[in-house]
């Protein structure tokens, strides 16, 4: 099991290849949207968002993901 922690608006190849997410834990309210993507980058199958303005919490996702994970955060 391993983490990514993301603080900034940014695109984060999170992992390459197959896996799972099993949970988002959001530490703050989220200042933007975050969209979740299967891909080595911020395109392709989306599989996952979250909107902006979500609060803090742990999110159970539970989702298989084949090429990558990628995540794209709009605001910090």
């Amino acid at each position: 099991m391993s983490a990514t922690y993301i603080a900034t608006a940014v695109t984060t190849l999170v992992k390459s290849g197959a896996g799972k997410i099993k949970r988002i834990i959001l530490t703050e309210t989220a200042a933007g949207i975050i969209d979740v993507y299967d891909s080595l980058e911020a395109s392709g199958t989306q599989i996952l968002k979250l909107k902006a303005s979500i609060v803090e919490n742990s999110y159970e996702c539970d989702i298989d993901f084949k090429t990558g994970l990628t995540v794209v955060t709009a605001a910090a």
